[in-house]
Parts: structure tokens; sequence; C-alpha cells
């Protein structure tokens, strides 16, 4: 198996709102893509994930569970929708 280092540089989604700006950021190159639970942009994010055109394998995509989500089964049902749900 071999391994992919990850991208230097990365996209903070923090106060994006708009799938196109996520999708566009994936256009001109960007691979690693940094979300988190507190931005509540998650599914904004996936969505421009799937409208780019790129295989799901090409990216990295950091996120960040709230404080309070730190436990196992907390972080697992913190994830319920919305979040990111990628096509491909």
């Amino acid at each position: 198996m071999a391994s992919t280092p990850l991208p230097e540089i990365g996209l903070g989604t923090m106060k994006i709102n708009d799938p196109e700006t996520i999708q566009q950021a994936i256009d001109i190159g960007y691979r690693h893509l940094d979300t988190a639970q507190y931005y509540e942009n998650e599914s904004v994010v996936g969505e421009g994930i799937n409208r780019a055109d790129v295989q799901r394998d090409e990216l990295f995509i950091s996120t960040k569970v709230r404080k309070t989500n730190l436990g196992y089964e907390e972080a697992l049902s913190s994830s319920a929708p919305p979040r990111p749900v990628f096509d491909h």
C-alpha cells in the first residue's frame, strides 16, 4: 500500500457557507480541507466536495469534534446528519 503525504497547504473552512467556494478550491488544486463541528458547515464542505471533479481518495479531510463529544460513543453519535456525504 502506497502512502500519500499530507499536503503542506490546506484550506481552512471556517465561515465558508457556500459549497461553490469549496468546489473552486478543489478545482484549483487544494487537496486538504480542514473543518470542525464548531464551524457548523460540514455539510457545506461535503456538498462542495461532491460538486468537484476529483476522486474522494485524492482528498485529505480533517475535522475536529466539540469538546463535549470527545468520548468514543459521543463522537460517533455527534456525526449524525448533517454531515458530509461523499458521492465519490
